[in-house]
């Protein structure tokens, strides 16, 4: 057996510079398709996370699912690379074939699960305006042309380069078309035409179902395929019959003949296979198709809905409450759903913004703002409102007129103008807004019940109501003068308020004050009047016994809480014996005995 020497390569052998392209190729293009549908399916899922649009959303779920199956492409062009290494540096080494079989099968039931809960409870309404539906249209319709040029630069590689170049083709066509697809139904959204964007959307959602439920079918076969060489075994098929019958450059029967033929080992063009084909495969496909059309007369009303019946074309008398009914096919009978519990809000005065935003004069409050005559068409004022409302009658709603929701933006554009032209600026300015929004919603109300509409009006808010944008500025600093005035007349108010009571009450305090001193005063010096009075008396009827107790009185006042030893003069004189108690009383023995303190015991 003959070995090459280290440096050379035999005529046959290929090049590392060609090895290394064609290595190159294999995970560059496949890396290119699997970053542009995960970083468009990230786009759209922002897009819906910030505006609402379910559009975004079943686009998301489709580039994702295109994105996990490429996933796959990139890890079998490591494996291909690696089946001739003897060690396995790439990612398979993580995922390998059967993990690869079980990440497509994985992922294509999730996202089947997630698009089958959309399909069944989105509802479009209007999430752009025109301004912002017609860019993020145009965005889509570019993310489009990429992925028109990335389905060339794919379609350019040779299979021997790139033995996936089809299906990775044909994954990016289907990436073209979804986001066409997703710019229309977001530009007709915008221009108010959601009959348009329901269709698109749930055309996206039924599609990305259907590609799910067959990845899901072809890597759960894979581990049961008939005649397969071991090291193929397990190796999962990314080439999609849905989007060979679509988007594949050959005729479709053929392409989707040999996938199936690839998947099961079987050459379906001979002459018996087509036989078998014709007399099982084709009833087969007629009765799943006749299950698809008998699965239309099953219908589900949400909780928050009503549905009308119509039987070729003319309506049930009866609505359909919430819960699953049983109709007749489509075309036969058809049934339409509308949110009779949802509380839905319209915009009267101004063309309201895809954002919230504040209400200031000086600054317009939407795309378009229209203007009401007052003070007997003297004036010009522009009023902002948000009528809150819901379906009364579901019938009337549907059929009275043809569009109900004009009817009614009609209405009150009429009521308000009546009610307003009436009034001063001054007057909308300064009365109670609760009493005039009240008014309006009253004679709205009662407009409505008399055409019939089917509207019940839960509130009319307004929002705004000031001069026109031009004039705005002059009428801000004349009422904010205003506001200055009375803001210091009411703190002059307040305080006298706090002041005069306080000061009043000083002043009463200081005269009951005086009133009291004036009556102890008084009472003090008729007390002591009436006592000298008394004294004067007893005084005439005695004076030597008056003058006596008087003394002694004194006497007793000036010697209280004092401690006194009386003894009789005569003691001194040596007339009387007396006998003291001397003890404790040194002080009073030495100065009777003056010499006593110098004697010695």
């Amino acid at each position: 057996m003959e070995r090459e020497l280290p440096g050379h390569h035999s005529e046959t052998g290929t090049s590392p510079g060609a090895t290394l392209s064609k290595n190159s190729t294999r995970l560059a293009v496949p890396g290119a398709c699997l970053a542009f549908h995960f970083v468009v399916g990230a786009g759209a899922l922002l897009a819906y996370r910030f505006s609402g649009s379910f559009s975004a959303l079943a686009a998301a779920y489709l580039l994702f699912l295109g994105t996990f199956t490429i996933a796959v492409v990139v890890f079998m062009g490591s494996l291909r690379d690696d089946d001739s290494r003897e060690k396995r540096t790439s990612p398979a080494d993580v995922f390998g074939r059967v993990g690869q079989n079980v990440w497509l099968l994985v992922t294509g039931c999730a996202l089947a699960f997630l698009s089958f809960r959309t399909s069944m409870g989105f509802k479009v309404s209007q999430h752009f305006d025109i301004k912002q539906g017609v860019v993020f249209g145009a965005i889509c319709f570019v993310v489009a042309f990429g992925a028109f040029v990335l389905t060339k630069l794919v379609r350019s590689r040779s299979r021997d380069e790139l033995p996936e170049a089809e299906a990775l083709a044909e994954w990016s066509l289907n990436a073209q078309w979804v986001m066409i697809i997703t710019g229309i139904s977001v530009i007709s959204l915008s221009w108010n035409k959601t009959s348009i964007a329901l269709w698109a959307t749930r055309l996206v959602l039924f599609w990305t179902l259907a590609l799910c439920m067959e990845t899901v079918f072809r890597s759960f076969a894979a581990f049961f395929g008939p005649g397969r060489e071991e090291k193929h075994k397990e190796r999962p098929h990314v080439q999609l019959l849905l989007l060979a019958w679509l988007f594949s450059q050959k005729n479709p029967v053929s392409e989707v003949a040999r996938i199936l033929g690839d998947t099961f080992k079987v050459d379906l063009r001979s002459s018996w296979v087509a036989g078998v084909v014709t007399k099982v495969f084709l009833p087969i496909l007629a009765l799943l198709a006749f299950a698809l059309w008998a699965m239309t007369s099953v219908v589900a009303i949400q909780p928050e809905e009503q549905g009308i019946k119509e039987r070729f074309g003319k309506p049930h008398p009866e609505p359909l409450e919430a819960g699953m009914h049983i109709k007749w096919p489509w075309p036969i009978e058809t049934v339409h759903k509308y949110p009779v519990h949802t509380i839905r809000r319209m915009t009267i005065g101004y063309e309201s913004p895809a954002l919230r935003q504040d209400f200031i004069w000086t600054r317009p409050h939407g795309e378009k703002e229209y203007r009401f005559l007052i003070g007997e068409g003297q004036e010009l004022i522009s009023l902002d409102a948000v009528i809150l409302y819901r379906i009364k009658n579901v019938m009337e709603y549907a059929f009275q007129v043809q569009n109900p929701l004009d009817a009614l933006e009609v209405s009150a554009y009429r009521v308000m103008t009546l009610e307003s032209v009436a009034l001063t600026l001054d007057e909308l300015l300064t009365k109670d807004r609760g009493q005039f929004s009240r008014r309006i919603r009253q004679k709205l109300q009662e407009e409505l019940d008399k055409q019939k509409l089917g509207i019940e009006l839960i509130e009319v808010c307004l929002m705004s109501i000031h001069p026109p944008l031009e004039v705005a500025a002059a009428y801000q600093k004349v009422i904010s003068s205003h506001l200055i005035k009375e803001k210091e007349v009411l703190r002059g108010q307040k305080y006298k308020v706090s002041t005069l009571p306080s000061a009043m009450a000083r002043a009463k305090s200081l005269v009951d004050s005086a009133r009291a001193e004036a009556l102890v005063r008084v009472g003090r010096s008729k007390g002591e009047s009436d006592g000298f009075r008394v004294m004067e008396a007893v005084y005439s009827m005695g004076r030597s016994l008056f003058k006596s107790r008087r003394r002694i009185e004194v006497t007793e006042k000036a010697l209280a809480k004092r401690e006194l030893v009386v003894i009789d003069d005569r003691l001194f004189q040596g007339e009387i014996e007396s006998w003291l108690d001397m003890r404790g009383m040194r002080g009073i023995e030495e100065s009777l005995h003056p010499d006593h303190g110098h004697e010695t015991e």
